[in-house]
């Protein structure tokens, strides 16, 4: 069983502190808490307490991460979760466990079956190739939208780490 907070202190340095980048399609954010996604939120006096809190009630608890026996995996899947959307980082676990010998189809939806097929594979291989689909989708993303090439380089790091 994956818990919280070793995910959280995981995913946290990549989100880093206040950005206000006119190219960012989240628009100004802090802790990786976007105002796009939280207009109500006044998002430069984000306190860290407060980005750890959305993150445990909106991208933590609603999803079965703490299910993932390897904290590894869950914490690189909670990173990409974070970064790309839950649903895409869904099919790439299931892609990822898909190559690392489990069987599950590719839906987005990480369900019993997906959290079971995770369990039983191999957690470097698995985790090695949940890494490599992260840098292809985000090399993907990357060539369809000419916009975002200058965040490429962080997405490939991150991935990697």
């Amino acid at each position: 069983m994956s818990n919280f907070l070793p995910a959280f202190d995981f995913m946290i340095p990549h989100e880093g502190g206040y950005s206000s980048d006119p190219d960012d399609p989240g628009g100004e954010t802090k802790f990786g808490i976007s105002k796009r996604s939280y207009p109500q939120l006044d998002i430069s006096c984000l306190t860290s307490e407060d980005a750890k809190a959305i993150y445990l009630r909106d991208f933590w608890e609603p999803y079965p991460y703490q299910l993932i026996d390897d904290q590894g995996v869950a914490n690189k899947t909670f990173d990409f979760a974070v970064n790309m959307g839950h649903k895409e980082a869904a099919v790439l676990l299931q892609r990822a466990c898909n190559d690392a010998g489990g069987l599950v189809v590719v839906d987005g939806e990480v369900g019993p079956i997906t959290i079971k097929a995770v369990n039983l594979c191999d957690p470097p291989q698995l985790l090695n190739s949940l890494k490599d689909k992260a840098v292809e989708f985000y090399m993907t993303l990357a060539s369809n939208k000419p916009e975002l090439r200058k965040f490429l380089d962080g997405w490939v790091r991150r991935a990697r780490e």
